[in-house]
């Protein structure tokens, strides 16, 4: 059913439904907390969304445990069908309701009237000229408007971004909060009339009248300045409200979280702001962009960077294990509300969470979290430690760590601040650049292998493959033995940029081997876990822990079903863009080091099999040559098809034919070496 649908909660109350937004054909229902600004969050998980089916009903909708609270006056939308939202429809005659956790009808629509009227939505207005008297509701009534994510009103301008703490003297504001506006309409709009307040929620001496005569151009941003335009400041848990010429609140950014007031950051508008339905709810953007399209997707790269698991001496946490963070974002990074955890998991009552103060890790900066003091894990043997966004998304995890390999002198880094392969290394540098330590490999052994000692090398990476013909369309791997000499590769091992000692390498398993000028492929999913993409590296591994090979990739330096990046000659030449050629040579070139020897078919059966086709059915002639080279491919003519030929030939020889069944069949098979 095409409808879109919107209501809004007030205090656990209701308020929009919408049918058909802008021809997406969904519905929506739009929830708002009407609530004092200074009254808790509304906890929305357990409570229910349902039409005239009721809650008990299949497609009632449940709000699941990651839902984040409803701050007062915050205004939330959700998208029939997107993911984790409700799925039933909404139309015709239906009844929208919604039910606490316990099960009881907080609010209603009642019986809508029908009609499915494109671009139409039901909604809650208030009585009240500001928009928030709870006490004083009135019924849904259709509209010809739609506002998703806003207040109840047809205006077309709306707050679009706000900043608390603007730390950049040179930008728009010259270092103060400002107040961004947008213009979503076709014709531009006098905003002689409107006003800005902040929390107080009414006209009072600290609002500000936007001056006389100002206007904003359809698609358009206007920027307004604490001190050179409004007077109030913004911070804490206050909350913008917009008021039309009448004294109507429009639009409202809602309570704030303290966590969203970091400096550098800005709080806005989600989505492209062309599209209504897009353009809905407030989010922390990566950076500021005053009078530009906002730059929405929180940086969420605050990442583990270092672990101490034996301490490292008293000047760092009193000797006890530490966690060094590292904020790789281009912004600063408020630490209030993030978690961390070990092995046990996040709801263990040992997990670290930041609580409400406020810790800033500016960008590029490091943050150590000591052991007793901020967590309670301990740190060691097999632990895997993860870090959780204050949206509960896990950002970062490492482990499991190596038991035996930490102590006072040596921890386990990245190679490089924020990027690059964890490695155990010395000295410890909390608080500082991973870059002035030095990599420990296990026993004392150096970082990568002596140059020739291991004649296996990483021959062609697929990153796009998509052939159900190859690893069923996973990416894939190919090694190849360039030397003449078969190779043990028990407990070798093949990692992508996250490290040789993480959990998902790929290490080869007892007894494994590659026999001299073979080739061999590692599927994705049956072999390794990792995927291989974008700039990731993959690096090959001696059981010494030793580097024998690597090779980092670019965004374009794969293409699907197409091609993949090859060494030609094989094993020892330059990386190109090939033909993909799993389970084959790359290049008419075979690479390695020179070398030869005799074949493997045996004089007897070669004599046999040459002496019966002479006498049968005259010479034919055989070239029967093992040679390997580091420059030449020497091709061997396949004589089992000749011999399968004339092998019926009552002239061919019966003694020829024992001879190549019993003793030659594999022998002269040769096709290349």
């Amino acid at each position: 059913m095409n409808t879109n649908a919107s209501f809004t909660l007030f205090p656990l109350h209701t308020y929009k439904i919408q049918q058909d937004s802008t021809g997406s054909g969904s519905d929506f229902i739009e929830i708002h907390n009407t609530g004092a600004i200074d009254t808790p969050a509304v906890d929305l998980v357990g409570y229910k969304l349902a039409d005239d089916k009721g809650k008990d009903h299949v497609d009632a909708y449940t709000f699941p445990s990651e839902t984040p609270p409803l701050r007062p006056k915050e205004t939330r939308v959700l998208v029939k069908d997107d993911p984790g939202s409700f799925t039933f429809g909404i139309g015709k005659t239906d009844t929208v309701s919604l039910f606490d956790a316990a099960g009881t009808e907080v609010d209603t629509t009642g019986e809508l009237d029908g009609g499915d009227v494109p671009g139409h939505t039901w909604q809650r207005l208030t009585n009240s000229p500001h928009g928030y008297d709870d006490t004083n509701l009135a019924s849904f009534d259709r509209k010809t408007y739609m506002t998703p994510g806003r207040l109840n009103h047809p205006s077309k301008v709306f707050i679009s971004e706000i900043s608390s703490k603007d730390s950049a003297p040179d930008s728009v504001c010259s270092g103060e909060d400002f107040i961004e506006l947008y213009n979503a309409g076709t014709s531009a709009v006098d905003l002689t009339g409107y006003s800005l307040s902040d929390d107080k929620w009414h006209l009072d001496e600290d609002s500000w009248n936007i001056t006389a005569g100002t206007t904003i151009d359809p698609g358009a941003f206007k920027v307004f300045c604490k001190g050179t335009h409004f007077p109030f400041g913004i911070g804490k848990d206050d909350a913008i409200v917009l008021h039309d010429p009448d004294d109507i609140a429009v639009d409202t950014t809602g309570s704030m979280d303290q966590s969203q007031h970091v400096e550098g950051y800005s709080l806005a508008r989600q989505g492209d702001e062309t599209n209504e339905m897009d353009f809905v709810s407030f989010a922390t953007s990566v950076q500021q962009t005053p009078g530009a399209t906002n730059n929405i997707g929180v940086c969420t790269s605050l990442l583990l960077n270092e672990i101490a698991d034996k301490g490292t001496g008293s000047s760092t946490c009193n000797d006890e294990d530490w966690i060094e963070l590292y904020n790789n974002c281009p912004t600063p990074i408020n630490l209030h509300n993030w978690k961390l955890h070990d092995d046990k998991g996040a709801d263990h009552e040992d997990s670290y969470l930041h609580g409400n103060s406020d810790v800033i890790i500016g960008a590029g900066q490091h943050h150590i979290l000591c052991g007793a003091t901020d967590f309670q894990f301990g740190v060691g043997s097999d632990d895997k430690i993860t870090l959780i966004s204050p949206g509960g998304d896990t950002v970062d995890t490492v482990g499991p760590l190596v038991a035996g390999r930490g102590n006072a002198s040596v921890t386990y880094q990245r190679q490089a601040d924020g990027t690059g392969e964890w490695t155990y290394r010395t000295p410890p540098t909390p608080g500082t650049t991973n870059e002035a330590s030095t990599y420990v490999p296990v026993n004392g052994a150096s970082l990568y292998a002596p140059p020739g000692s291991v004649t296996v090398a990483l021959n062609e990476i697929s990153s796009k493959n998509t052939s159900a013909a190859h690893c069923d369309g996973e990416d894939w791997i190919e090694l190849y033995n360039y030397g003449c000499e078969d190779v043990d590769m028990e407990n070798f091992y093949i990692a992508d940029e996250k490290g040789h000692l993480h959990a998902d390498v790929y290490r080869f398993p007892s007894g494994s081997s590659m026999q001299a000028k073979s080739l061999k492929v590692l599927c994705k999913v049956t072999d390794f876990t990792f995927g291989i993409g974008g700039t990731d590296t993959v690096s090959l591994h001696n059981a010494e822990e030793q580097m024998i090979d690597s090779y980092t990739l670019s965004d374009l330096q794969t293409e699907e079903n197409l091609s993949t990046m090859q060494r030609s000659p094989d094993g020892t030449g330059d990386w190109e863009l090939l033909q993909a050629s799993p389970n084959a040579y790359n290049s008419a070139t075979q690479g390695g080091t020179s070398c030869s020897s005799k074949s493997e078919v045996s004089s007897e059966v070669l004599g046999g099999a040459i002496g019966g086709a002479i006498v049968g059915v005259g010479l034919i002639a055989f070239v029967l040559v093992k040679v390997c080279t580091s420059n030449k491919r020497i091709l061997v003519q396949e004589i089992r098809k000749d011999i399968r030929a004339r092998s019926d030939d009552p002239e061919f020889g019966a003694g020829m034919r024992a001879q190549y069944e019993q003793k030659g069949k594999t022998a002269l098979m040769l096709t290349e070496y």
